[in-house]
């Protein structure tokens, strides 16, 4: 019989690396995982707010070279924000120096990008600043209104074409950082604003009103969720970076990781990463931080050298014929460049004598986004059986109670609780007797 084992090989302390500079660019203010396992990068071009074509959606498929898709026609000020939704299709927000903010969308990778239908009218130089698609398929959109305290989310329930407000929205100042939706369907809006500016949304953005207030607090730049229903944001306060969390969907809100970001001016960037660990990107100087005790306590990756901005971190897996490869990518400014750090590896190994049978489980799809159906042979209907799945940090996220007559297990990436797991990789273990079969999962958003 051959038996295989799940080989996990962690990185003890993380090593950043430049992946190197996308041409032209000064500030990468986006990045966002696509079709194929590509990476895409919105950037801003050229050191004069107003030139023609100074914002650019770069691609890099083999996670390290970069290379800059089609033009986007006509860009002033740059690509403040970039998104791979429903059907692999990209839709990136821009600035325009002399002209409204513009959404642009590829349904081809970035081979080819079109205009959609302005969001408003909007005094020029404004800039659309943040995406989000809900768990309806819902657009929703961030920006900033140049000047003035008059920016309004916005929400598009056709892909695009039109976009909505609802009429009794109050203003939300000037310029919108994040959106986030958490896994019980409530909306987030981080934001520049009294009391930290965090807004939230419980029936998809139809209507938006504010959180209690964070005294002494100007800007919400980032928010995630960790575990169940507890939110996190990043933000500033005098000049000092700091995190808050919630877990009564922003009712209250307490300080974790105190005294930890003394040395910076704000939390720029959050990510929950697949190896258990949040990651905090700050600014002054792009340093990143991790805990692995949901915030309480902080140590540092390393500063990324010549940057000065961590503006948006995540997670993207290269695959190989010796196993994965989970990195974290972090997209920076101020010389417009990407680094990324290896979390671990992962690998098949095998031992043992052949069965002649083969003991086997599959998978399809696989890779998956929402659903995954598990097929295997029982040979022995009396002996013990086990179905089981497991993270990447080797945690048992979930085993299934099934008849001993079926074949077939669909799972929907959840836990034991019912709790929507994040997308990553995970290892499947179908146990018979004293044969086991074990296959690698990965889940995609």
């Amino acid at each position: 019989m051959i038996s295989f084992a799940f080989v996990l090989c962690m990185v003890l302390q993380i090593s950043w690396q430049n992946t190197g500079e996308l041409i032209g660019a000064v500030r990468v203010a986006d990045i966002t995982r696509g079709a194929g396992g590509y990476i895409y990068a919105g950037t801003r071009a050229g050191p004069v707010p107003g030139s023609q074509d100074s914002g650019w959606v770069y691609v890099s498929q083999d996670l390290w070279n970069w290379n800059v898709t089609a033009d986007l026609p006509g860009i002033q000020e740059g690509v403040y924000c970039l998104i791979n939704g429903q059907g692999d299709t990209l839709f990136a927000g821009t600035g325009m120096w002399t002209d409204l903010p513009r959404v642009f969308k590829s349904s081809d990778g970035g081979a080819s990008w079109a205009i959609l239908n302005s969001y408003g009218t909007y005094r020029p130089g404004s800039r659309v600043t943040a995406f989000l698609e809900d768990n309806l398929g819902i657009l929703h959109l961030g920006n900033n209104y140049m000047g003035m305290s008059a920016a309004i989310p916005r929400r598009s329930t056709d892909r695009g074409s039109t976009w909505l407000v609802d009429s009794g929205t109050i203003y939300y100042n000037s310029l919108h950082y994040c959106l986030y939706q958490s896994s019980d369907h409530v909306l987030y809006l981080g934001s520049w604003g009294t009391g930290g500016g965090i807004h939230r949304s419980t029936d998809n953005g139809a209507t938006w009103s504010p959180c209690t207030a964070l005294s002494g607090f100007s800007d919400s730049y980032a928010i995630i969720e960790v575990g169940t229903d507890t939110i996190f944001a990043g933000l500033d306060s005098a000049s000092i970076g700091k995190i808050f969390k919630t877990a009564d969907q922003g009712v209250t809100w307490s300080q974790v990781g105190t005294g930890y970001f003394s040395g910076t001016t704000s939390v720029r960037s959050l990510l929950l990463a697949s190896d258990g660990m949040i990651y905090a990107g700050t600014t002054p100087n792009a340093e990143v931080f991790v805990s692995n005790d949901r915030g309480n306590t902080w140590v540092t990756t390393g500063t990324l050298t010549g940057a000065n901005t961590v503006y948006k971190m995540i997670e993207a897996q290269k695959t190989t014929a010796y196993g994965d490869s989970i990195f974290i990518f972090a997209a920076t400014g101020q010389n417009g460049d990407v680094f990324r750090a290896l979390l671990y590896t992962i690998g098949i190994a095998e031992s043992g004598v052949p069965d002649q049978a083969g003991l086997r489980v599959t998978a399809t799809p696989n890779p998956f986004n929402r659903n995954t159906t598990f097929k295997f042979e029982i040979r022995n209907p009396k002996s013990e059986m086990s179905l089981k799945i497991y993270d990447a940090s080797g945690r048992l996220v979930k085993s299934f109670a099934y008849s001993l007559l079926s074949t077939s297990v669909t799972w929907d990436r959840t836990d034991e609780t019912g709790r929507k797991l994040p997308a990553g990789v995970f290892i499947l273990r179908f146990r018979q007797g004293s044969e086991s079969s074990i296959e690698k999962l990965v889940s995609i958003d």
